[in-house]
């Protein structure tokens, strides 16, 4: 198709990097022994026996037929009849073995699989935790990131490893039937030999041709599954029928279907109309060939009947032993453009950039009573040419109600990043008490506050009540780093006992029991009197308890009896998450723009009284929200242009005085 043509300059993105196979290899292979501890050996031993078996069991069989052939013609019944039996009993026997065998390395495989999967997650959430935000917002590293999500997911690595692990075992069972033809039967060998490699070179051509065309229409398919799902799931699609969009997207979609169906069906055609029925034609011609070899040697009586069906059963497996191998490398070396990349991003490059950033080691319990200096500060994001903080100083004293006001671009939201701890190249000082914000340990550090950020984030994994708590639960855990132990089973339970009924539950098959005491939705957990308090602060207490599950009701659609909340919700929600756990500094960045204006003064004023004890810094858009606030500052191009209390900065009649009054005149 015109939509595919090859075109000889396009490189993927994904193979722009030199790398070494064989090093990816290794790296992969010790990622499997890290991942799975001893198993693997007991695995790769039990492959090894399980790989003598075909070769044996053919061999069994082709004398089982000889001794029946002899029994007609000897006329020895009786003897030849009870050699029989024990051949037929002895080969029903190896087959068992081999049902059996295969079922123990089916079950250790998944055991693997679990284990690789955890240790996945481990080495993967433990990088990503110590990793500061600034150094994932990076456009290198972002977009990095993204590739390696749509092209190097947990399932990928496995799958690579799974192929890894088959080959070992397919080359094991090889080795043994190219022995035993090279030694019998050399012409048999050549036969099945080109027979695997043709599948070989067929399979890595068209996996060649898939990685080309996987990269070449990236953005074309994720226009297709972006489609879709606004099509096809329930609450995108309400959005996108009150837009009026339904019918461009279908026709959207249904174009874009339709070249992905064309280009599924000329592929197809090409394979399995020409190349495969070519490659058919001559499979049979050489088996035909191999067939007459054998019947000739029976003939001439240099080998059996019961050999010719073993020596063409060794040519079949052969040939399937290779091809297999062959299928095997295709779908590794597809992926391993990624995986060297996944090995270097996770291992070199992230580690590297944080590093460069040189991040503190001081550890602090509280940040109470500690003051804010901010002395001559100036910041610029990587790869751009202007500052977007230029020469600022500030003061933000202990206990005090802060606001921070000024238009789109002034800074006001870089600075709040500068002062989690987000990006530490900065010039100049941040000091919270007398330790310079760089110094410190950044997860320790940012787990001292209580952060709503300008762009809301929806917790539509969570239960109202979960929403709530999930500051003061995520405070619990953040002095320990994620381990392996984090992600056990009964971690899940709430204490050995409960996990160990579970367990014996699980064991006997009881998952009507499973079902209702641990998976099934139910008004289950205690929610405690200061849930209800912040929820009346908030003015979601009437809507709660109006929902299907009150305060264990689902925060998305997605999930029964799940509901989806407004803006404006959602940002009460989460000032109730931080009126319940609040940190010792409060950072609220447009905490109310989603609220009318009324609304949004009685909150400000509620966080204000309510957190009298701990520094509170609120970024705002309106003016007449924090008026209460002991110090508001002004920022524009970056830097403060005003600063003093509401009534102070009235008075001056300045670029506070005149925004404020513009906007009481637009509200009135």
């Amino acid at each position: 198709m015109f939509f595919f043509k090859r075109n000889k300059k396009f490189k993927p993105k994904s193979v722009t990097k030199k790398y070494n196979i064989f090093s990816t290899i290794i790296k992969l292979i010790k990622f499997l022994y890290k991942g799975s501890g001893g198993l693997i050996i007991l695995y790769f031993a039990l492959m090894l026996i399980s790989a003598t078996i075909p070769i044996l069991s053919s061999n069994l069989f082709a004398r089982f037929l000889d001794s029946a052939i002899l029994s007609v013609h000897v006329g020895r019944l009786l003897k030849q009849t009870l050699i029989l039996i024990v051949f037929y009993g002895v080969l029903q026997i190896i087959n068992s073995l081999f049902g059996i065998s295969g079922s123990i390395i089916n079950y250790i495989w998944l055991v693997i699989d679990k284990r690789l999967w955890k240790y996945f997650t481990v080495y993967r959430d433990n990088l990503v935790a110590k990793a500061r935000k600034g150094i994932l917002e990076l456009p290198e590293i972002a977009s990095e990131y993204k590739l390696l999500e749509d092209k190097m997911s947990p399932f990928d690595i496995i799958r690579t490893i799974s192929n890894l692990v088959n080959i070992f075992s397919q080359f094991i069972s090889l080795v043994m039937v190219a022995f035993v033809l090279l030694i019998k039967m050399p012409v048999i060998f050549i036969f099945g030999l080109t027979l695997g490699l043709l599948d070989t070179i067929l399979a890595y051509i068209r996996t060649k041709e898939s990685v080309y065309i996987g990269d070449a229409s990236l953005n074309f398919i994720r226009r297709v599954n972006r489609s879709w799902w606004n099509i096809n799931t329930f609450h995108r699609l309400l959005q996108t029928k009150s837009l009026g969009l339904v019918k461009f997207l279908v026709k959207h979609y249904g174009k874009d279907w339709f070249l992905g169906e064309e280009l599924n069906l000329s592929r197809t055609k090409k394979w399995n109309l020409k190349i495969y029925v070519v490659r058919d034609i001559f499979y049979l011609f050489i088996h035909i060939l191999t067939m007459a070899y054998l019947v000739l040697k029976a003939i001439s009586k240099v080998i059996t009947i019961g050999q010719i069906t073993y020596y063409s059963s060794l040519s079949g497996q052969l040939r399937g032993y290779i091809g297999s191998i062959g299928n095997s490398l295709a779908n590794i070396s597809k992926n391993m453009y990624y995986l060297n990349r996944f090995f270097v991003f996770w291992e070199v490059t992230l580690p590297q950039k944080e590093q460069s950033m040189k991040s503190g080691t001081i550890v602090v319990n509280s940040l109470l009573n500690k003051d804010i200096k901010v002395k001559d500060l100036y910041f610029k994001y990587p790869n751009s040419k202007h500052y977007a903080l230029k020469n600022l100083n500030l003061f933000l004293p202990a206990k005090g109600n802060i606001a921070i006001v000024g238009h789109n671009g002034a800074g006001k939201t870089t600075f709040l990043k500068l002062l989690l701890g987000h990006y530490i190249n900065y010039k100049g000082n941040i000091k919270v008490g007398k330790i310079e914000v760089k110094d410190f340990e950044y997860s320790h550090y940012l787990s001292r506050f209580s952060i709503l950020p300008q762009e809301i984030i929806k917790f539509n994994f969570a239960t109202v009540v979960e929403a709530i708590r999930i500051d003061a639960l995520s405070r619990q855990i953040v002095d320990k780093q994620v381990t392996k132990e984090d992600y056990d089973a009964y971690k899940l339970f709430k204490d050995k006992q409960e996990f160990e009924k579970f367990a014996r539950n699980l064991e006997a098959g009881k998952y009507k029991d499973i079902y209702q005491e641990y998976f099934k939705d139910k008004n289950h957990v205690k929610v405690d009197k200061k849930v209800k308090q912040v929820l009346k602060q908030v003015g979601l207490y009437e809507f709660v308890n109006k929902l299907p599950n009150k305060y264990n009701t689902y925060l998305s659609p997605d999930f029964l009896g799940g509901v989806d909340l407004s803006m404006g919700q959602w940002q009460r929600l989460h000032i109730a998450r931080i009126l319940y756990a609040p940190g010792d500094i409060l950072i609220l960045d447009e905490p109310t723009s989603a609220i009318d204006p009324m609304a949004s003064f009685k909150l400000i004023d509620t966080i204000f009284n309510t957190f009298k004890d701990r520094t509170v810094i609120i970024v705002s858009h309106r003016y007449s929200t924090i008026a209460k606030a002991d110090i508001i500052y002004v920022f524009d191009k970056g830097r403060v242009v005003e600063f003093g209390s509401h009534k102070e900065l009235i008075s001056k009649n300045g670029v506070y005085s005149k925004a404020y009054k513009e906007e009481m005149r637009r509200l009135s």
